[in-house]
């Protein structure tokens, strides 16, 4: 997991998001909100140094800014195999005005 700069838009989308699922029934989410991107799952942690392993190998990226204009709603299917990701529906963002 990777951290991503706070953005007001971005937290904007949260709470439109939280908002509508309280509407639906759900229960609020009660944990802190902290963007960031998943990069990778490793099963079993750091055992046998994969977790290190994967560290040095991947502790160089860096990704500059980037347009989103987008953002897909996925249903995690965790089990003994490994994980398989569902894309439920896909929803477009406004351009920004200039």
């Amino acid at each position: 997991m990777t951290g991503v700069d706070k953005q007001p838009l971005l937290s904007h989308l949260r709470d439109k998001v939280e908002s509508a699922l309280v509407r639906a029934g759900c229960e609020p989410e009660r944990r802190k909100f902290k963007p960031h991107v998943t990069l990778a799952r490793l099963r079993g942690g750091s055992e046998g140094g994969r977790l290190g392993a994967f560290m040095q190998q991947y502790n160089r990226i860096a990704v500059g800014p980037f347009l989103v204009d987008s953002f897909t709603l996925f249903r995690s299917h965790l089990g003994s195999e490994k994980a398989h990701y569902e894309a439920l529906v896909e929803y477009p963002l406004q351009p920004l005005p200039a």
